[in-house]
C-alpha cells in the first residue's frame, strides 16, 4: 500500500513539473496538474497542502544546491584557476543533471511564488562572497561594491545563459561554464 501512495506523490510531483515548465508558476492549476496524474484535485490535498507547497517541493532541493554552491570553498585562495574553475563546474554539472526541471522552473517559472526573486537574492549571495573573498585581494578598493555587484550579475546571468543555450549537451555546457569562469575570473588580481 505504502508504495502505490508514494508512486501517487511522484506522479503529482512529476505532473507538477511539467505544468509548472510550461504555464509558470501563477498561471498553473492544480485541476490541470491532477488530470495529468491520473487523480482528483481532491487527491492532490492528501499530498501536499496547496500549490505552494508542491512548487516548493519541486525548488526546494535545487535552492539548496545554489546555496551550496556559492558557499563552496576554492582550493587556492578563493580565486579562479583553471583547477577551481573545473572544481566548481563539476559541482554546477552535478546541481543542473540531479535537478533539471527544478533548475529551470527556478530560474524560468517562478514568477508569483515566493521564489520570483530567486535571481537576485542568488546575485545578492554572490555578491556577498565576491566582497568577502576576492575584494580584498585586487587593487581596486573604492569600487569594490560596484565591481562585486557587476560580476555577480555576470557570474550568475551568465551560467544561466551557458545553461539554458546548451539545450542539455553536457560536454559543450561543461567545457563552456569552464571557459566562462576561466575568463572572468582567471588571473583577476593580476589584471585589476
Amino acid at each position: 500500500m505504502q508504495i502505490q501512495k508514494e508512486e501517487v506523490k511522484q506522479n503529482i510531483i512529476n505532473a507538477a513539473m511539467e505544468e509548472f515548465l510550461t504555464a509558470g508558476y501563477s498561471k498553473s492549476s492544480l485541476r490541470v496538474i491532477a488530470s495529468h496524474a491520473g487523480i482528483t484535485v481532491g487527491n492532490i490535498y492528501s499530498y501536499f497542502h496547496n500549490k505552494e507547497e508542491l512548487f516548493e517541493t519541486i525548488v526546494l532541493p535545487t535552492v539548496g544546491r545554489i546555496k551550496g554552491l556559492i558557499l563552496m570553498k576554492l582550493s587556492t585562495n578563493n580565486t579562479i584557476t583553471e583547477t577551481s574553475a573545473m572544481e566548481v563546474t563539476k559541482q554546477i554539472m552535478a546541481l543542473f543533471n540531479d535537478n533539471h526541471n527544478g533548475f529551470l522552473i527556478l530560474m524560468n517559472s517562478a514568477k508569483g511564488s515566493k521564489y520570483e526573486n530567486i535571481r537576485s537574492v542568488i546575485q545578492d549571495q554572490i555578491k556577498a562572497r565576491l566582497i568577502l573573498d576576492l575584494m580584498p585581494q585586487l587593487h581596486v578598493k573604492r569600487e569594490n561594491e560596484i565591481l562585486a555587484d557587476t560580476l555577480s550579475l555576470v557570474l550568475l546571468e551568465g551560467i544561466i545563459n551557458i545553461v539554458m543555450k546548451s539545450k542539455n549537451e553536457e560536454v559543450m555546457m561543461n567545457k563552456l561554464i569552464c571557459e566562462f569562469l576561466i575568463l572572468v575570473f582567471g588571473d583577476i588580481a593580476e589584471r585589476l
